[in-house]
């Protein structure tokens, strides 16, 4: 930055993108300086890319309160150790075993739908200084970041982008002065993809197996079945296991963007995959008065009725795992845990409770083996 200031050489912004801290298209002594405080903690003003390519800022470093739009948000204050200081959130995925406390805190909305208005009353009443936003394609969080700035609300929104889990925790993590505890989630990500990597690359094309990855929500019945398909930004564990096992089963439906796309029981059975992983919103049951074993048995019903004709279904290879599991932080965790169970030969058993073991050593689930147990994973069919 020196040397672009004192003319010693032109400003590369393909090398140097960031370069520009300020973000005022200049390379001036007022960059150098902002970047010293940042390295020394002092306030400033922290710019970004967020979700939506734009140049954002946040108040550095993070101070009073934090609001959160969605489970996957509470998830990431969980993992940067700042859940004690979220005291509003929505209610979709959440739970008092994942985020302890959830439901003394106070309540945005259903899910992840928050207006504005409410957001800028929880800054008044419970000195909210900072959202973290859901950064789904509907558009909520950037109508809530920009009534904000109309208003010249000072709670900053922080919306990254979530292709690659590392990333955006890493982002965040920066942007509220918690790198100790992003790096900490991130080396132990970085140490499961290589050890993932390193077990998938040893596979010989006639040993590979295809495997389906179906999304199951309350609407789903036989004719409308969500399943992950290979769109321009894939699901993080989608893109790994593609480029190894997968077969290439793209539904013939046009999908945009998204994860998943719209197809029928009778596709899947043309495609007869080896394995189905079964990933279960979590507003499919509501438990009222069932007791565990009625819901399992509605459970296992279900996967019949979906998936019983499937030669997977009939191997007992159905492993079924929730979506704010598979979805959110422990992402790459649960798809090490669904591959141990698709390649036991390759990632044993006692390697996936290894790092089931380390997710929580590491404080990144806030509970305990005994309060969130293992089985939220299960193998399910016909025969057991």
């Amino acid at each position: 930055m020196n040397k672009i200031i004192d003319g010693d050489e032109l400003w590369d912004k393909v090398k140097y993108p960031f370069a520009d801290t300020n973000a005022d298209g200049r390379i001036t002594e007022d960059d150098v300086t902002l970047l010293k405080k940042f390295i020394n903690n002092e306030d400033c003003l922290m710019y970004y890319k967020d979700t939506w390519g734009t140049t954002s800022y946040v108040h550095y470093p993070l101070k009073g309160k934090i609001g959160v739009m969605d489970w996957r948000q509470s998830d990431l204050a969980v993992c940067l150790n700042i859940w004690d200081d979220v005291v509003a959130c929505g209610t979709a995925g959440m739970n008092d075993i994942k985020h302890p406390g959830f439901s003394d805190k106070a309540i945005y909305g259903s899910g992840y739908y928050v207006d504005a208005e409410t957001v800028m009353q929880s800054g008044k009443d419970l000195g909210v200084t900072c959202l973290l936003a859901y950064t789904g394609s509907d558009g909520t969080a950037q109508e809530v970041k920009n009534a904000l700035l109309k208003s010249g609300s000072n709670i900053d929104v922080i919306a990254v982008d979530r292709t690659d889990l590392r990333v955006m925790t890493m982002t965040t993590a920066t942007l509220i002065g918690k790198t100790t505890e992003g790096h900490a989630y991130v080396d132990y990500c970085d140490k499961l993809l290589k050890q993932t990597e390193d077990a998938l690359m040893t596979i010989d094309a006639d040993q590979a197996k295809s495997v389906l990855i179906v999304q199951v929500y309350k609407t789903t019945t036989t004719d409308n079945i969500s399943v992950m398909v290979n769109s321009p930004s894939p699901h993080p564990l989608y893109e790994l296991l593609h480029n190894h096992t997968l077969t290439d089963v793209v539904t013939p439906i046009e999908y945009g963007s998204g994860w998943y796309s719209v197809t029928d029981a009778e596709w899947i059975l043309d495609q007869d995959p080896d394995y189905i992983v079964f990933t279960v919103a979590s507003s499919l049951w509501s438990k009222g008065d069932k007791d565990d074993a009625q819901i399992q048995a509605e459970f296992e019903d279900y996967c019949k009725t979906l998936f019983g004709q499937t030669t997977a279904y009939k191997n007992g290879n159905i492993i079924a795992t929730d979506h704010s599991a598979f979805g959110g932080q422990m992402c790459y965790l649960v798809g090490y845990k669904v591959l141990s169970m698709i390649y036991p030969e390759l990632i044993s058993a006692e390697s996936g409770d290894e790092a089931l073991n380390a997710w929580w050593d590491l404080d990144f689930g806030n509970g305990s083996l005994e309060q969130f147990p293992q089985n939220k994973v299960r193998i399910l069919s016909d025969k057991n």
